[in-house]
């Protein structure tokens, strides 16, 4: 269904109109002048592997963000490596925040600059530590999107990073970032499951300059079997299949976190369900 009432986007005041956010435990902090000084003394590095920009994943370190421009910036350091980076990353672009595919909204691409040029886009510096990972939900006022397009998607790419998924309590230790401009939404509990604090999203973030230590990026499409109809009637994939175990452990996975009933016992044609109680004689 398509008729949930969700604003498309929320800015960042007034807020009235708006889902309440949620209280994340980790949140940028402010940068003292010694540590900004740090920072951009040494500079961003970007290491990324993949054929095109549909299937690219990156890694990042102390790769900054400045909202008021919505750009994401590499700061040119002693320090700064740039591996696996096409020539060309803006034809179309480096990369992609979704399972869709080839989506101009859901691009990633940043730019380069030097330390005087970043210090002069924003008098307020910020800093999150640990593992971010970028996302943006592609409409996440939709369950059949939320389902195929996000969660299913997460679900694996997640679990492919396995030095930051916790086996035993089924999360990822990294901090969920949503940059596609939505607030949580009613389904935002589905997002919730897949990490130990609640996701960031972009109205969260300060004004000002926001860097961060580590920073991972790209979506797997392994997942993805259907063409929501975009530019041509929506329909299954053409020769796309999805392993059948990594749909189990997906649904599996959704049970146990969401606490879920068993699906009910399916029976074949020559079987019969057993009889009610009250219909026994």
């Amino acid at each position: 269904p398509h008729g949930f009432a969700q604003p498309a986007a929320c800015a960042s005041t007034p807020e009235e109109s708006c889902p309440p956010r949620p209280s994340a435990s980790r949140v940028p902090q402010r940068l003292a002048e010694e540590a900004w000084r740090t920072l951009l003394q040494r500079g961003s590095s970007m290491h990324c592997r993949g054929a095109d920009f549909n299937h690219r994943t990156c890694e990042a370190r102390n790769l900054c963000y400045v909202r008021e421009h919505n750009e994401f910036v590499f700061v040119q350091g002693v320090d700064s490596t740039q591996e696996g980076v096409p020539t060309h990353r803006f034809e179309p672009t480096l990369a992609t925040l979704s399972s869709v595919q080839s989506h101009n909204l859901l691009y990633f691409n940043y730019v380069e600059a030097d330390a005087d040029t970043l210090s002069n886009l924003g008098s307020e510096r910020f800093y999150l530590p640990g593992t971010v990972y970028l996302h943006k939900r592609f409409k996440p006022n939709n369950i059949f999107h939320v389902l195929h397009d996000d969660l299913l998607p997460l679900h694996y790419t997640l679990k492919s990073h396995a030095g930051d998924w916790n086996v035993t309590e089924e999360h990822t230790t990294m901090q969920l970032l949503f940059l596609e401009g939505w607030w949580p939404g009613d389904f935002a509990s589905l997002y919730d499951i897949f990490t130990a604090q609640p996701p960031l999203y972009k109205n969260d973030l300060p004004a000002g300059v926001i860097c961060f230590e580590r920073v991972l990026l790209g979506v797997s499409k392994a997942t993805t079997w259907y063409d929501y109809g975009f530019d041509q009637p929506q329909a299954p994939l053409p020769g796309r299949t999805v392993d059948g175990v990594v749909l189990r452990q997906f649904a599996q996975f959704m049970h146990r976190k969401l606490n879920a009933v068993q699906p009910r016992q399916r029976y074949s044609a020559e079987q019969k369900p057993p009889k009610k109680e009250e219909e026994e004689e």
